[in-house]
Order: structure tokens, then C-alpha cells, then sequence
């Protein structure tokens, strides 16, 4: 019914027949880019193609109806190459604000960034993350239907959302880079009401006179990234690993392993012993999504004094399958000189992040075969069947990683800007290595070259499926 209401009320205030735009204003943005992948691709199922394109549409229209209302247009296309499913269409803002100077309303559909850190961005929930046109980074967003009011004051300011649909988290393709090898069950809501569960937040900010950014977060809803599990085993076949012993063979289970091998089936929990180095299982293993409903809160603090900026983003997330908190913390540090006479500025910038969660050691999995599938030997089976039978918990990509990385900021006219960063992983070792770079080239186009790199990752880590995807990609965009 919220649902409803709301959509009415925003086609109600678009099309009203005495509402006249008095000024507009629109922008729109054409990306051209290509990825090369030096790289053979981890599964057998991921496109070869070393080079794969990509143009994407960005709009951008703004109508000011009158003093007090306005209203934001904000469409979004891509193409891919490679991957149909990420040829699609997004409405990433469609609403109408009114604003008094006394308080502000929201009606439609919006994007809205929570948050302060460079590497990670914990507090930010109100939108899910958009896996299909965005990168690793997941700071590319969905837009969210909501009914947003925001009240400032001497105080501070706090903002109320009442979000009444839920974006559902998509994923790749199997034949896509960046994706996960496994087949994608359908998801499974926690609540009945699946996507049109009604979700709420809010937010309290303040801005004080000390330098002191503070942030205060209340999230309860649908969990905007999905917990991934292993459920189930599909298309499963057994062979016979080896000759059956004769001591096996004298027990009668020669015939048993006869039969598995032919019919391609057994209970695990029924193979005799002398068999469990005999057989092997080839299955094709499942991976489902589940949306939680979940109670988070956070907090945001940014200090700065001089060239010093210290940052803090830490949540507590409670659902009925699990309870965590995460925090990351670091500081971006300005060199108080800039370089060659002023046209170089230079930041350190370092985190620290942690989810008490750890590594999901039972998302390990041995070599995928080009037709999808996994063989296991009989106790790696029992032990994936019995893990699949427990509710698991969600994990993290940096559950105890520190981050280091530098901003190199050219003060000329085209905007030149540079930044390099890398991550360790304190538990499994896990590197990345990341180069972000960008300057206009004329009035009305802008270059970007991105370089990402995965080294030393382990089977137990989520980056996993990616060990194989480093690479380049270069961005030409066309401002309209």
C-alpha cells in the first residue's frame, strides 16, 4: 500500500496540469570503454576474448518547477560485449523535492551515499550495489523508491526514509569476467513479503565548529547484499576412483560399487567404509542468495586539522542468522607543500578495515571443470553436503586487511588526477593492487585509465572467482 502511494503521489506532481518548468537544465554522458584481460580466465565457462567493449548512457535532467519544487531525471543504459545480461536499463533518480528551507521532501526513486572512507564504505545501505554496470568497488548504485525527509537544524540534521521496494542484487553472466563461476539459484527472502518488504532509516549528522564530522545510522529492512551459501549439489554422478581392494571386494561391496558407478547415485551416508576411498562424486554445486532482514546501525566520524583528515566508518548488523560488526578506520594526510611550484599536490592516504565475521572457509572449492562441475572425494562430499545443511553466515572481502595508497592531485587546467593504492590481507594474504588515473583531453571529453591487480589469492578468500581478472581498462568519456 506505501508502495502504492508513493508512486501515485510522484505521477501526480509530474503530471499536474498547473505545474510549468520555469528553468531546466540536463547533461548527459557517453562512456566508451574497453577492458583488456592479459590473463586466461579462471573457469572454463568466462569468454577468452582479451579485449572486451563497453558503452554506457548517463542522463542527467533537472526541472525546477517553481521556488519550492523541482523535479530530478537521472536515466542510465549499457551495452556490453560480451555479457547479455548486462545490456540493460536503469532509472537511477526519477522524484520530486520540495524544499522550504525549513525541511525537505522526497518522493520517487534516488540515489543517496552514506559514508566517509576511501577503501570501504560500511554505513552506506540505502542502495544496493549495481553488479552489473559498476566495478569490484560496488559504488555504483541502483536507484532506491523512497519517501525521504530530511529536517535540518541548529542541531544538526536528521533524516527519515521510508523505502517501500527492495533492488534485488543481479549477477553476471557465467561467461563474464568479474563473475562467479557457479550457477545463481533463485534468491530466498527471509520475509513473505520478498522485495516489497517496507524498509526504514534514518540518519543524524552535524557538522561541528572543531572540525568534527559525525554521523549516526539506523537501518531496518532487507539486507542490501546478499549472504551467498552453497546449498545443494546438482547433476550428481559417482565413478570408481580406483580397483576395488580385495578385502573390500570380499565384504560384497564390489557389486554396491558396481551399482554407484552405473546408476550414478548413492546416499553418502550409506557407503561402506572400505568404499570411501574408492568412489568419487562429480556434482555441480549451487549457489543461492539470501536476503536477510536485518537491524543495523553505524557510525561516521571525520576529524580535520591542517592536512590531516582522520576517518572512521564501524557498524553492528543483527539478523537471525547472525550478529557482526565491522569497522575501518585510517587518515588521508596532504603534504603541506605542493611540488614543482605548486602544480602537485600529494596525499598519503592508509585504513585499516575489519568484519568479525573472518574468512568463509567453507566456500572453498576444488577446480571447476569446463562443463561446470566439481569432483570430490567421498569425505570432501559429506563435509560440503553437511555444511550445505546449516544456515551459513556472510563474510566479508576485508575482514582484516590494511590499505595504504597515495592521491596525486595536478593543479592544471584538464584536472589531471592520480591515484594508487594497495591491500594486504592479514589472514590469507591476499593482495590487490589498484591504479586510478584521469584528465580531461578537450572541452567535452575526459580519459581514464584503471588498472586492477590480483595476487596471492587464496581458495577460502571471496576475491577467489577474480584471481584470473586482473586487468586494464581504459574510459573515454563524452560530456553532452
Amino acid at each position: 500500500m506505501i508502495k502504492k502511494i508513493l508512486l501515485i503521489s510522484s505521477w501526480m506532481v509530474l503530471f499536474h496540469p498547473v505545474v510549468f518548468a520555469l528553468e531546466t537544465s540536463y547533461s548527459t554522458e557517453v562512456t566508451f570503454s574497453e577492458n583488456y584481460y592479459w590473463q586466461e580466465p579462471s573457469s572454463p565457462a568466462q569468454d577468452k576474448t582479451a579485449l572486451q567493449g563497453n558503452i554506457s548512457i548517463d542522463g542527467d535532467y533537472y526541472f525546477s518547477l517553481n521556488e519550492q519544487n523541482s523535479i530530478q531525471f537521472s536515466p542510465f543504459v549499457n551495452w556490453n560485449q560480451i555479457d547479455k545480461k548486462q545490456n540493460y536499463g536503469d532509472i537511477r533518480e526519477l522524484f520530486w523535492l520540495y524544499d522550504n528551507n525549513q525541511y525537505q521532501l522526497a518522493l520517487g526513486i534516488r540515489q543517496v551515499f552514506w559514508g566517509v572512507t576511501e577503501f570501504s564504505h560500511l554505513v552506506d545501505i540505502i542502495n544496493t550495489s549495481d553488479n552489473l554496470g559498476g566495478g569490484l568497488d560496488g559504488e555504483d548504485k541502483l536507484g532506491q523508491p523512497m519517501a525521504q525527509f530530511v529536517w535540518p537544524s541548529q542541531y544538526g540534521t536528521f533524516e527519515f526514509y521510508v523505502l517501500p521496494y527492495f533492488r534485488e542484487f543481479s549477477f553476471k553472466s557465467p561467461n563474464a569476467r568479474l563473475s562467479t563461476p557457479l550457477p545463481i539459484n533463485e534468491a530466498i527472502y527471509e520475509h513473505e513479503d520478498k522485495e516489497e518488504h517496507v524498509d526504514f532509516a534514518f540518519r543524524y549528522s552535524h557538522n561541528f565548529d572543531f572540525g568534527l564530522d559525525l554521523g549516526l545510522t539506523y537501518f531496518k529492512g532487507t539486507s542490501r547484499d546478499p549472504r551467498l551459501a552453497i546449498t545443494s549439489m546438482k547433476k550428481m554422478s559417482y565413478a570408481l576412483a580406483n580397483d576395488i581392494s580385495p578385502l573390500c571386494a570380499m565384504t560384497g561391496s564390489s557389486s554396491l560399487a558396481l551399482n554407484y558407478a552405473k546408476t550414478g547415485t548413492a546416499d553418502l551416508n550409506k557407503i561402506p567404509s572400505c568404499l570411501q576411498d574408492q568412489l568419487l562424486l562429480t556434482a555441480t554445486p549451487v549457489l543461492t542468495p539470501h536476503f536477510d532482514q536485518i537491524e543495523q546501525i553505524g557510525l561516521d566520524l571525520q576529524y580535520s586539522y591542517e592536512g590531516w583528515l582522520l576517518k572512521l566508518e564501524t557498524i553492528k548488523r543483527h539478523s537471525a542468522i547472525e550478529s557482526y560488526h565491522a569497522v575501518d578506520v585510517g587518515f588521508e594526510y596532504t603534504l603541506g607543500k605542493s611540488f614543482f611550484n605548486g602544480l602537485l599536490d600529494i596525499g598519503i592516504i592508509a585504513e585499516y578495515l575489519y568484519d568479525s565475521r573472518g574468512n568463509p572457509e567453507s566456500m572453498a572449492m576444488p577446480a571447476i571443470a569446463a562443463d561446470g562441475t566439481v569432483t570430490l572425494n567421498m569425505e570432501q562430499a559429506r563435509n560440503q553436503m553437511a555444511a550445505a545443511s546449516e544456515p551459513m553466515g556472510g563474510f566479508s572481502t576485508f575482514q582484516d586487511d590494511i590499505f595504504i595508497g597515495t592521491r596525486l592531485s595536478f593543479n592544471d587546467e584538464d584536472s589531471s588526477a592520480l591515484l594508487f593504492g594497495m591491500g594486504f590481507d592479514r589472514q590469507n594474504h591476499d593482495q590487490f593492487y589498484m591504479l586510478e588515473a584521469s584528465r580531461r583531453i578537450a572541452e567535452n571529453w575526459k580519459a581514464a585509465l584503471d588498472i586492477v591487480v590480483l595476487s596471492n589469492i587464496q581458495p577460502e578468500s571471496p576475491m577467489y572467482s577474480f584471481r584470473q581478472d586482473d586487468h586494464i581498462k581504459l574510459t573515454l568519456s563524452w560530456y553532452l
